[in-house]
């Protein structure tokens, strides 16, 4: 193991290990591991239906980290990890698995370089994780020459997913970074946890949750800014630029349905109305009533002529 890594594993094992710094997923909700399935890689080719999951009172829960984890086939990166819970409010009521792939591919679809997504059921919860690595990760921080650093996380699209279902409660959301000094937290969190020790660094995490009062962030502003640290160029290969597009997931709500085909017109004649067509017919009807006519006269007057001869 190269001293880089060694020096992030023991950052991330720190981290994850003080209570008080509780920066790397603690406040996400705990779920046994099943076998997770690839999320779906097509691009959705339409728009939801709003009310999803009918008779289902769902509440979300979601999170933003950063930090190094083991990405699913591609091995230890520093990443920003996307997470999303989705759970039943009433007891009795499970989300199934069948609807749980219904929601990794309406919400979840979509692939990109440097980007991995997969999708677990477990008990009656789906939870949804996207892993972004190297320059993907510029869809959650922008860096400036200065040194000024900022995060945010994807917040119209996460309030997207939760107004699409017949009835959820988005009630719990959190973002966390390392590397950071000098910070805060931005639209007023419920809790704060800024410039905490971790090692030689520092971290820091907000959080909002609607029962103690917060309002869960609605735009793509940055919810955490303040002095980048050097490791993060040194060991976790940051550079400087500013905030791309995600390349996935793509969000359904942006797509341009495609086109239905229209029937081909053909050109037919259109047909005579009854009056057109007896306008047409009158005539030649009274001229081979007048041909008949003359026919039997002059047959009458041939006999006629044949019976005073004899």
């Amino acid at each position: 193991m190269t001293t880089t890594l060694r020096r992030r594993l023991t950052r991330w094992t720190a981290c994850a290990m003080a209570a008080a710094a509780c920066l790397l997923g603690t406040v996400l909700p705990a779920h046994a591991h099943n076998d997770p399935f690839p999320a779906p890689t097509d691009a959705p080719t339409q728009t939801p239906t709003p009310g999803i999951l009918p008779g289902h009172a769902i509440i979300m829960r979601a999170g933003v980290q950063y930090g190094l984890f083991d990405v699913p086939t591609r091995g230890f990166h520093d990443v920003f990890k996307l997470h999303l819970a989705f759970g039943s409010l009433s007891r009795g009521e499970r989300i199934t698995l069948e609807e749980c792939q219904d929601l990794a591919q309406t919400f979840w679809s979509g692939s990109g370089e440097d980007y991995y997504a997969e999708a677990e059921y477990s008990t009656g919860s789906c939870y949804l994780d996207a892993y972004y690595i190297g320059e993907a990760r510029h869809s959650f921080y922008s860096l400036d020459e200065a040194g000024h650093l900022q995060v945010r996380a994807p917040m119209s699209y996460l309030n997207q997913i939760a107004a699409s279902f017949e009835q959820a409660e988005f009630s719990e959301f959190s973002i966390s970074f390392k590397n950071i000094n000098n910070a805060q937290c931005n639209a007023e969190p419920s809790r704060a946890s800024v410039d905490t020790p971790i090692i030689d660094i520092h971290g820091t995490q907000c959080e909002w949750k609607t029962e103690h009062g917060a309002t869960i962030p609605t735009t793509d502003a940055p919810l955490i800014e303040g002095t980048l640290e050097q490791p993060f160029i040194d060991d976790d290969q940051g550079t400087v630029g500013p905030f791309t597009d995600p390349v996935a997931p793509i969000n359904p709500y942006t797509i341009t349905p495609t086109p239905q085909a229209q029937p081909t017109n053909t050109t037919t004649q259109p047909e005579a109305t009854p009056t057109s067509s007896t306008g047409h017919r009158g005539p030649l009807i009274a001229i081979g009533a007048a041909i008949t006519v003359l026919m039997i006269i002059a047959a009458t007057a041939l006999a006629w002529s044949r019976r005073r001869t004899h």
